[in-house]
């Protein structure tokens, strides 16, 4: 338990009540010295919720740039480990993105008005963005979105028609057969 997060977390305002006890459970949970990394399943059960809300205010939550997850995965069996979880008030805490570059700030104005390219050594050399990407990108949790519930048909069939078809079948064969 850290004391400095949880202060940290009750000082953040305009969040949606189960959006900040998810933010306060995570804080709960941080160590100063080894980080924040609990199981999706414990901090479920903390905030009492299902696993799919809490993915949905987790990603509110660095949507408003207050959390930062590293996914992590295991390079010889793929397998993931526990998430780790940066709170907005650690050193470690990622910088916040330009919209242009998508690589941090700007700079200076000398960095921003040259040309750089791989041939004379300044700038990157791939057009990736710099944060990589996990091996496995897609979610594989549900989408909360999509309805589930099978409608009914149109028109039921009635079970009384369907006996007869099939009587009316079985007959013409088994006189044809035998």
């Amino acid at each position: 338990m850290s004391h400095k997060a949880t202060v940290w977390a009750i000082q953040q305002r305009g969040l949606k009540p189960a959006t900040k006890i998810v933010l306060w459970f995570l804080c709960d949970r941080h160590n100063p010295d080894f980080g924040c990394f609990p199981t999706q399943a414990r901090l479920a059960d903390d905030a009492e919720m299902s696993i799919s809300s809490l993915n949905e205010h987790l990603a509110r939550l660095e949507e408003l740039r207050l959390i930062h997850r590293v996914r992590v995965h295991d390079p010889r069996t793929h397998k993931r480990q526990a998430t780790r979880y940066i709170l907005g008030f650690e050193d470690g805490f990622p910088q916040e993105p330009t919209p242009e570059t998508g690589d941090g700030f700007d700079g200076t104005d000398e960095e921003q008005d040259g040309d750089p390219t791989p041939d004379s050594g300044h700038g990157a050399i791939s057009g990736f963005s710099a944060k990589p990407s996990p091996d496995f990108a897609q979610s594989h949790l549900r989408n909360p979105e999509t309805n589930l519930v099978r409608e009914p048909l149109s028109k039921p069939v009635k079970e009384e028609e369907g006996a007869q078809a099939c009587a009316a079948i079985s007959d013409q064969f088994f006189g044809e057969v035998l």
